[in-house]
């Protein structure tokens, strides 16, 4: 029998980079869909 050890996948500091990256890219598209869908629902600028 050949027995296999675990691999443990750490996540090392560019991961965290990419994370954080993708946090604020998802804040921001969900800031601006927010507000496009505000200004539908209330009619703020014409909209």
């Amino acid at each position: 029998m050949v027995k296999r050890k675990a691999v443990v996948k750490k996540q090392n500091e560019s991961g965290v980079t990419r994370d954080l990256g993708l946090l604020v890219l998802r804040l921001a598209v969900g800031g601006l869909l927010a507000g496009h869908g505000s200004q539908k629902l209330f009619g703020w600028f014409e909209g």
